[in-house]
C-alpha cells in the first residue's frame, strides 16, 4: 500500500501539474487569438455598432494606431480598441498590419453596404503589388506607387482581396493596405463566385462627382476637404470642394510654386499646394499664372507626410537618403529652397530635406526661410 505521504505528495503534484497546464492552455489560447494594428491618415469615426448610423462613441486620430480585435461577417467593419474605447470602424478608410479576414466575427450585427455600385476610387498610400489572383503567393504584375489612385472594380468573396484597374492592367490588391472611397462590400465578387450583397435602399446622391482621370496623369490628392478657388489666393472664390482622399488633375501652377490649378468634374480653379499632395514633382507643371503672392503666417510651421517620405541629405533626388518619414507623421518646418521644391525638416533631432509636394504644411511654405545649397555630387 502506498504510504499516505507520498499519496498527499503525488496528488499535490497532480494539482500543480493541471493548473499549470491549465494556464498554459488558456494563455496558449489568448496568443492564438489573432490581433491586428489599424492605422488611419485622418480623423476616423468609432461606432457604437458597425454601420455608419451607429453612434459615434469615439474618434481614431489621424496618424494614430488601434488594434484590432474582431469583425463582421462580409469583413467591412473591424472592432478596434483605441485606448479606453472599444468600438467599430469601417474597414474601407483605415489601413491594416495583415489580413483582416483573420480576426473573429466578433457581432451577428451586419449592416447593408454603406455605398451604393461601384467602381470606387482606391488610394494606395504605401507601394502595393499588383498580382495575378487575389493570393500572397500569385505573381506580380506591377507595383501600384504610394500617393497613386486606382480604379476597384470588384472583390473576393472574403472582402480581403479588391479587383484593380491600373494603368490599363487589371490584377488584385490586398485590401489591408489601401484605402477606398466606398463600401467594398457594394462591388460585385469577380469571378462570378457567389452573389453580391444586397444593396441598401437608393437615396439621393449627395457625393461628389466622378473625375475620370487619364492614364499617367498628373495629380493631386487632397486629406481633407479643400477648397477648389478661382485665383491662386485666399481671396479668390470658392468654385467647389476637393473632398477627401479624392484625386483631381493638375493643369498647373503660380510661378511661385504655392499654388496647383486642378480640373475636377467640371470645375477648373486653384488649390493651396500646402494642403494637397501631388503624385510628382509640381515644378514640372506649366506655370499658368505669374502671382507670386504668399499666404502669410505666424509663427513656426509644421508639415505632415500623409504616405511614407524618404528624408535626404539635400534638397534633390540625387541626395543620399539618411532615413523614412512614416505616414502621418508631425514634423517642424524649417527651410525652403528657393523654388518651394523641397524642404528641410527636424526629425527625432537630425535635419533632413523631403520633396514638399509629398507633405501638406500647417501653413504656406513660402513663408519659411530660403537656404541653398550645392547640387549633389
Amino acid at each position: 500500500m502506498m504510504p499516505a505521504r507520498l499519496k498527499a505528495l503525488l496528488f499535490a503534484g497532480l494539482v500543480i501539474a493541471i493548473a499549470f497546464g491549465t494556464g498554459n492552455g488558456v494563455a496558449a489560447a489568448q496568443a492564438r487569438t489573432p490581433t491586428l494594428t489599424v492605422r488611419t491618415i485622418f480623423d476616423v469615426n468609432i461606432r457604437a455598432l458597425p454601420g455608419i448610423n451607429s453612434a459615434v462613441v469615439g474618434v481614431l486620430p489621424a496618424g494614430e494606431t488601434a488594434t484590432a480585435i474582431g469583425r463582421t461577417e462580409a469583413n467591412n467593419w473591424i472592432q478596434i480598441q483605441y485606448q479606453e474605447t472599444t468600438g467599430w470602424v469601417a474597414s474601407w478608410v483605415v489601413t491594416f498590419s495583415g489580413d483582416t479576414s483573420i480576426l473573429p466575427i466578433t457581432t451577428p450585427v451586419q449592416p447593408p453596404p454603406a455605398s451604393q455600385g461601384g467602381p470606387f476610387e482606391l488610394i494606395a498610400p504605401y507601394n502595393v503589388n499588383l498580382r495575378a489572383a487575389p493570393d500572397v503567393n500569385a505573381g506580380v504584375l506591377m507595383v501600384l506607387r504610394y500617393n497613386t489612385a486606382a480604379e476597384a472594380t470588384g472583390r473576393n468573396a472574403a472582402s480581403s482581396w479588391l479587383r484593380v484597374r491600373y494603368q490599363g492592367q487589371e490584377g488584385w490588391v490586398a485590401a489591408w493596405p489601401v484605402i477606398v472611397r466606398g463600401d467594398i462590400t457594394a462591388l460585385p465578387i469577380a469571378g462570378g463566385a457567389g452573389s453580391p450583397p444586397p444593396v441598401a435602399t437608393p437615396q439621393p446622391s449627395t457625393t461628389a462627382p466622378s473625375t475620370s482621370l487619364p492614364e499617367g496623369a498628373f495629380t493631386v490628392i487632397a486629406p481633407f476637404r479643400v477648397n477648389i478657388r478661382s485665383a491662386p489666393s485666399l481671396s479668390g472664390t470658392i468654385l467647389d470642394v476637393l473632398p477627401f482622399s479624392t484625386p483631381a488633375l493638375a493643369v498647373g501652377r503660380n510661378e511661385g510654386n504655392n499654388w496647383i490649378q486642378v480640373e475636377y468634374g467640371e470645375t477648373r480653379g486653384w488649390v493651396a499646394a500646402w494642403v494637397v499632395v501631388a503624385s510628382a514633382d509640381t515644378r514640372l507643371l506649366p506655370v499658368t499664372s505669374p502671382a507670386t503672392e504668399i499666404t502669410p503666417s505666424a509663427g513656426p510651421l509644421n508639415g505632415r507626410s500623409i504616405y511614407e517620405v524618404a528624408i535626404r541629405t539635400g534638397p534633390g533626388l540625387n541626395f543620399g537618403e539618411q532615413g523614412r518619414l512614416p505616414p502621418a507623421t508631425d514634423v517642424t518646418l524649417l527651410a525652403r529652397t528657393e523654388d518651394n521644391g523641397w524642404v528641410q525638416i527636424n526629425y527625432q533631432g537630425v535635419n533632413g530635406w523631403v520633396a514638399a509636394w509629398l507633405l501638406v504644411a500647417s501653413a504656406d511654405i513660402s513663408n519659411l526661410p530660403v537656404q541653398s545649397l550645392s547640387a549633389a555630387p
